[in-house]
């Protein structure tokens, strides 16, 4: 709990983010800045996953596109989904080499390929 309060306001604080934002410009504060970022909740989203993992993490996502796609259908009205990678994936994809680097894109994509039928 403790934790998830520190990290809260080391996100929202205004003087960490000027502090950050001010370092950004050195490589090895955004090398050390991605490899600490990435080892917190987020990593989770490249770890296999149990049936429970995957319901907790991705399943508000897909019901949210389920939700979506039934709208969509329904009003004849076709929807553009666009993935777009997380930025560890880019611009330091070996943080991730002893994760699944691209499960979450795949997961949404298997997801989003059983209503591609209602395409035109």
């Amino acid at each position: 709990m403790a934790s998830a309060t520190l990290r809260g306001v080391l996100r929202t604080s205004p003087v960490v983010n000027l502090v950050k934002y001010s370092l950004w410009g050195i490589e090895t504060f955004r090398r050390l800045f991605d490899r600490l970022e990435i080892r917190n909740d987020r990593i989770a989203l490249y770890r296999p996953l149990s049936k429970r993992d995957d319901q907790l993490l991705y399943g508000p996502t897909l019901t949210a596109f389920s939700e979506i796609a039934k709208l969509s259908h329904d009003s004849d009205t076709p929807v553009l989904v666009v993935l777009i990678p997380d930025h560890i994936q880019v611009l330091a994809p070996q943080i991730l080499n002893e994760y699944d680097a691209g499960q979450p894109q795949r997961i949404l994509s298997r997801h989003l390929a059983r209503f591609s039928h209602h395409a035109s």
